[in-house]
């Protein structure tokens, strides 16, 4: 320190000798190199003072974009906080990016777009707006899950409860009076052979028989007669109709031959409101409480379901069984 105290004006003049040795250095440089910024101006080649076209076409597409409203995907959140990963199959499922859906068939952008709870586990059987339908239901419907008015059809709701066969096996014997009274014989189901325990009936027009707890009424009697074939002899195939008391219908009993016609019923449930349309048969209309304005048709019936028909588009409807 003493040292540079005692020789201080020396090292100052040190520093002075220095830079100014740099910049005389540097003025060197810069005439030795000014004539090599004229040399293309003193070059042969002549000028080309054409204006170029601009590049259309890019500031085109920057003006559309400019007139565009931006579409900014957001999510509710922290700056500061993760969104919720999900842990499905050892595997961290992002329910906002992710294209592997939490609860097949539903995709999760689609929960996500009725604010669904995605960390339900029973989230597709819930029922957020109380109309009766799972989201599961409403999602194949195409319907909004939290709107009470936006519904899924009615008609899926709809159980088969009962199915009823009410088994139908009669002979028509022939008459004994040119038409006034019919011999008809019960069937037993297992011979199809006359029904030891049951005599035969004798009825008149007008009058009941009984079977599997329905009552029919003789209501006509149609005397025919044909060739037979075989034969070459004329047999009587007469015909007698009974109808169903309580349905209406009509069998035929043909002289002589075993009628097994029986009648199918069918009772059917809503899951919703509880409403019960019973003894359905084949052919029958009916409607909702909730959507009367909806004919129903029943076009057939196995154990496992029934099938109805939309009077007003003709479509064909599977009920399944409760």
């Amino acid at each position: 320190m003493e040292w540079v105290k005692k020789h201080y004006d020396g090292i100052i003049l040190l520093i002075f000798a220095l830079v100014a040795i740099g910049v005389s250095g540097y003025g060197l440089i810069q005439v030795f190199t000014f004539a090599d910024l004229f040399v293309d101006r003193n070059s042969p080649k002549p000028r080309d003072n054409n204006i170029r076209q601009a590049e259309l076409a890019s500031l085109e597409r920057a003006a559309e974009n400019l007139d565009k409203k931006p579409k900014w995907n957001t999510y509710e959140g922290s700056l500061f906080v993760s969104r919720i990963y999900i842990l499905k199959d050892n595997q961290l499922i992002d329910p906002m990016e992710g294209d592997t859906p939490l609860h097949p068939p539903v995709p999760n952008d689609w929960i996500l777009k009725y604010n669904l709870d995605y960390s339900r586990s029973d989230v597709l059987e819930i029922d957020p707006d109380n109309d009766g339908f799972t989201v599961l239901e409403e999602y194949r419907a195409g319907t909004n899950p939290n709107d009470v008015n936006s519904v899924p059809p009615r008609w899926t709701k709809l159980r088969m409860k009962e199915y009823t066969v009410i088994p139908f096996l009669l002979k028509f014997s022939g008459t004994m009076d040119e038409g006034n009274t019919f011999s008809i014989n019960y069937i037993d189901e297992k011979t199809k052979q006359p029904d030891p325990k049951r005599p035969t009936q004798m009825v008149s027009k007008g009058e009941q028989i009984e079977i599997s707890g329905q009552k029919y009424t003789v209501v006509e009697y149609n005397p025919k007669k044909e060739v037979d074939p075989n034969s070459g002899l004329e047999r009587d195939v007469s015909e007698l109709v009974v109808q169903n008391k309580l349905t209406g219908d009509k069998i035929i009993l043909v002289n002589g031959k075993i009628t097994d016609s029986p009648t199918v019923y069918v009772s059917l449930v809503n899951l919703i409101d509880g409403q019960e349309v019973k003894n359905l048969k084949i052919g029958q209309e009916f409607s909702l409480t909730a959507d009367p304005e909806t004919k129903y048709r029943l076009e057939s019936a196995t154990e496992n379901q029934a099938i109805l028909i939309n009077k007003k588009t003709g479509e064909r409807l599977e009920i399944p069984r409760e």
